[in-house]
């Protein structure tokens, strides 16, 4: 019997990738959930196979409709949007909230293009009820910045700020107390948020089910680094 999965954000790179990936196997059919499906990239994939539909994480009746019948639901959010769209700012101000902060687990490296995808139709063939963790590679961020130096040959070192240091280097005070949050959290409670049980490729690969990731010294070396270096 054909199952069928529904992807929020269809046209954007983690979504777009995990439609191509399950638009692949046949025992699926693929839904996109886009907030217009008349925009030339929705045009495209509809003409690839995919049933685009429309659909609004701000709009939960629009939700129900488009996720009728799904067997399997990807959703990846636009962490950062509320930090850039001025109504939800003003709305906070409203709110005499002083911060906005999101509740996000935090990953090791992986390539988002072609990992997620992998990874999230990797995990459909998985029993349900069980917490993953997507990671090509896992490793410090002085190891991180090293293997980028050698991989690119430009001399690189890792230097730890405080907190008041790197908001000021941001220039926004919410924005870069966010992202220092973000970082904090990468060293304690460690990315996997405490949970030592969370499954891992590695883990998937032992079960007997192949899970290709690309390592970081993979990523580093397919990346162009040429707009970042000129800076």
């Amino acid at each position: 019997m054909t199952k069928l999965i529904c992807v929020i954000e269809v046209t954007g790179n983690q979504g777009g990738s995990v439609a191509q990936q399950f638009l692949q196997d046949s025992n699926y059919c693929v839904r996109g959930i886009t907030r217009n499906p008349s925009s030339v990239a929705a045009l495209k994939l509809a003409a690839q196979g995919i049933d685009v539909v429309a659909g609004d994480l701000d709009d939960v009746q629009t939700l129900i409709s488009a996720f009728a019948g799904a067997n399997i639901i990807f959703i990846g959010t636009n962490y950062w949007e509320p930090f850039f769209r001025p109504n939800c700012r003003n709305k906070a101000l409203d709110l005499d909230i002083k911060r906005m902060s999101f509740l996000d687990v935090m990953v090791p490296h992986f390539a988002v293009n072609t990992d997620m995808s992998n990874f999230v139709y990797v995990v459909s063939k998985t029993p349900p009820g069980i917490a993953y963790m997507a990671a090509g590679t896992e490793c410090s961020w002085s190891e991180y910045t090293r293997m980028w130096s050698t991989v690119t040959g430009i001399p690189a070192a890792y230097k730890q700020i405080t907190v008041e240091q790197f908001i000021a280097l941001v220039g926004d005070e919410a924005l870069g107390q966010e992202t220092a949050d973000m970082f904090s959290y990468s060293s304690e409670p460690e990315y996997d948020g405490g949970d030592k049980t969370l499954l891992k490729a590695n883990d998937i690969k032992a079960a007997g089910i192949e899970c290709p990731m690309t390592t970081l010294e993979e990523f580093i070396k397919n990346e162009d680094w040429s707009s970042i270096i000129a800076q």
